[in-house]
């Protein structure tokens, strides 16, 4: 289970495009502000961006459990999701 942790953090780290209000999502993350960023997400249109940047965020909030809810979410929902998350 750590194992898959891990190369979810790794994967999903090296994403840093988003489409919810970028550039105040993109600030929010920047100025490590990831609440605000989840809530600035929480009102944008749902996308796999989107949700991968929520993830990021639950990542650097140690809310690991619901950053892998995502992952998995993406990863069974729809097979292209996992080139996304494979990109990097």
């Amino acid at each position: 289970m750590k194992i898959s942790i891990i190369i979810l953090i790794i994967l999903a780290s090296s994403f840093s495009g988003g489409y919810a209000q970028p550039n105040l999502v993109s600030e929010a993350m920047r100025s490590y502000r990831y609440r605000e960023a989840l809530a600035l997400l929480e009102r944008a249109p749902e996308s796999e961006e989107n949700q991968l940047l929520k993830a990021e965020c639950y990542q650097m909030l140690n809310d690991y459990p619901a950053a892998l809810e995502i992952y998995k979410s993406l990863t069974t929902s729809k097979n292209e999701s996992v080139g996304i998350l494979t990109a990097a």
